[in-house]
């Protein structure tokens, strides 16, 4: 049964989720439509080149594939970028596609260059792995800040054009400001010029937020823990990710593994066990803050003298979270007054309620700091 097309899908979300209309996602949308039906006539050449063997089919297949250009969406948080490309993976049949966020993206080519250590060439090889299993890949939140990042993705992304693989890029900054300070001037040069001249871009800034028209509706601190609060933290995920939360999986951070609930588009939802127990400190909590623009902890339990260990670690995390204006939402046993009821910490609680509170205003987490 094949799939709602990308713009049927949109049509759809407008007329009956009471979407609002916004021309430029409109605009995009098209775009995307065009490329899901150059997928589908590329896939019935192939079948058509296996059944007849007809070489002037094949030379068809082959100019289509010059045409098919790659789509760079960028533009700030809550203009709609993911949810559309959301719509358009959704869209593809079959499995010859894959979505990553940036951040889960780098993880798992580190993950496969370490597995390739002593090749010559590790990332022409993951390239051709690519190709093996996918026509199309998704890159969302799309950004460098890292030097060893910037050379790895360059030269992996103009391996993948070669191989007439289709990206479809979400980014919150322009392709000429991809990169943090000037790493784009020694590093980002050569991807930079291929983006410019083979891909469509589009900037999507309309002046609406719609991400900050659900964040206004949410509550950041939700307790007592239930099954409703359970099921609103999924929901907030979705919200703020633009997915599900699937399954729990390792996250490698300093070298060691924190269990988390779900990853997504620079989203991170963890336990709050994990993110506060023990093995973990400061310095872990400075990476997750390069990393992710809101953090959910599930689970917080009343802190008592039982707990004074992970209640220190705690305070630690908002006040990282607090340095790098990260967004927080919670749920927990109870109020963020009561929920520390231990001796130790009592002064130094004060204060970090005090962030809290702010970080659960209006003015805190709808500031743009993604």
């Amino acid at each position: 049964m094949r799939k709602l097309t990308p713009i049927l899908l949109y049509k759809k979300a407008i007329i009956k989720d009471n979407f609002m209309f916004n021309k430029i996602q409109y605009k995009t949308i098209k775009l995307l439509d065009d490329i899901h039906k150059n997928m589908i006539n590329n896939q019935l050449i192939k079948i058509s080149i296996f059944k007849k063997s007809l070489l002037f089919l094949l030379k068809l297949m082959q100019k289509d594939k010059r045409n098919i250009k790659g789509v760079y969406l960028w533009g700030d948080p809550g203009c709609g970028k993911t949810w559309l490309i959301n719509l358009f993976f959704q869209s593809i049949n079959g499995n010859r596609k894959l979505h990553f966020d940036f951040y889960s993206l780098m993880l798992f080519i580190h993950k496969k260059l370490k597995i390739l250590q002593g090749f010559s060439n590790p990332l022409l090889i993951i390239a051709d792995q690519f190709k093996l299993k996918i026509d199309i890949l998704f890159i969302d939140e799309f950004y460098i800040s890292d030097i060893t990042d910037a050379v790895i993705i360059s030269n992996l992304i103009i391996e993948l054009f070669k191989r007439n693989i289709i990206l479809i890029i979400t980014s919150n900054f322009s392709p000429n400001n991809l990169c943090h300070n000037k790493l784009q001037n020694n590093f980002f040069s050569s991807i930079n010029e291929k983006i410019n001249k083979h891909y469509h871009i589009i900037n999507m800034n309309s002046g609406i937020d719609y991400r900050a028209r659900t964040i206004k509706s949410i509550c950041l601190w939700k307790f007592p823990l239930n099954l409703n609060t359970y099921n609103y933290m999924d929901r907030i995920f979705y919200d703020l990710s633009g997915d599900k939360i699937k399954k729990k999986s390792n996250l490698k951070i300093n070298y060691r593994n924190m269990v988390v609930l779900g990853i997504s588009n620079r989203v991170l939802s963890v336990d709050f066990n994990s993110i506060c127990g023990e093995g973990h400190n400061q310095h872990d909590y400075v990476k997750l803050s390069r990393y992710f623009h809101t953090i959910l902890v599930h689970n917080i339990p009343i802190m008592t003298y039982d707990n004074e260990n992970m209640a220190k670690r705690f305070l630690l995390l908002i006040d990282e979270l607090y340095r790098n204006h990260i967004k927080l939402v919670v749920s927990a046993e109870t109020d963020e007054v009561n929920i520390y009821q231990g001796k130790k910490l009592k002064f130094e609680y004060k204060r970090c309620l005090s962030r809290i509170q702010e970080m659960q205003s209006d003015k805190y987490f709808l500031a743009n700091s993604y």
